[in-house]
C-alpha cells in the first residue's frame, strides 16, 4: 500500500481524476492520499462508495478463444 500511497500522492493537483487499478486499494488510502475533488474510478477492485468497473476474466478469455479460431488458429495455449 506505501507504493499507491506514494504514486496517489504524486498525481495531486497534477491530474483532473484518475482511474486506479490496484489490488491493494480501499478507501482509506484514497481518502488519506487524495483530496476529496479528485473524480477516481476503481478498475478491477471495488471500495463502498467509489465508483468502479469490474472485469470479467472468464468472458474475456472465452472472446479471446473464439476471436483466435476464428482467425484459422487452432493450437492455443494461455500462460
Amino acid at each position: 500500500v506505501g507504493e499507491l500511497a506514494a504514486a496517489l500522492q504524486s498525481m495531486s493537483g497534477r491530474v483532473d481524476g484518475l482511474v486506479v487499478m490496484s489490488p491493494d486499494v480501499d478507501a482509506d488510502v484514497l481518502e488519506t492520499n487524495l483530496p476529496p475533488q479528485i473524480p477516481v474510478v476503481l478498475f478491477g477492485t471495488s471500495c463502498p462508495g467509489v465508483a468502479s468497473c469490474g472485469i470479467d476474466n472468464a468472458a474475456g478469455a472465452a472472446e479471446m478463444v473464439r476471436h483466435l479460431v476464428r482467425q484459422g488458429h487452432r493450437t492455443i495455449a494461455h500462460l
